[in-house]
């Protein structure tokens, strides 16, 4: 193989990995921006909502004090559910973002037990290949040999 042909070989493949990382990288990378976006802003309408909403009970109410206590408490309360449902929320959603990334949507991994299921199955596809690289020769051999 001379020089003129490996680099006829190559070049399309370092092009390619070129195009993907570039799609891949922008991909993320927009979406980590969005995602910011999102908690910036959604950070900020939380607050100015909390901010009314204290306004407005403490008016009903006629304590201010004690209605930024009952807005805490309800923000309070709103944290420890999200807290408590996090795995189902971020984990499960962040598992088949990647999984339709990486494969193309091909592979439909939803949750932290299917990708476990799809590891399993693919680490037994590899074993299987590793002995049967080793043992398919020796069994080649042997049938020569007998």
């Amino acid at each position: 193989m001379n020089s003129g042909n490996f680099e006829s070989f190559l070049e399309p493949r370092a092009e390619r990995l070129k195009l993907y990382a570039t799609k891949w990288l922008s991909r993320g990378l927009s979406s980590v921006a969005t995602i910011l976006l999102l908690i910036v802003i959604g950070g900020i309408l939380l607050l100015s909502l909390v901010f009314a909403l204290t306004l407005f009970i403490g008016e009903a109410i006629g304590s201010y004090a004690l209605a930024a206590l009952y807005v805490s408490g309800g923000v309070a309360v709103l944290f420890l559910l999200l807290w408590l449902l996090r795995k189902h929320l971020f984990r499960s959603t962040l598992i088949a973002v990647f999984s339709d990334a990486f494969f193309n949507g091909k592979k439909k991994v939803r949750n932290a037990r299917e990708l476990e299921n799809e590891l399993l199955k693919n680490e037994l596809r590899i074993e299987k290949s590793n002995h049967s690289l080793f043992v398919e020769p020796l069994k080649y051999l042997l049938k020569k040999i007998f």
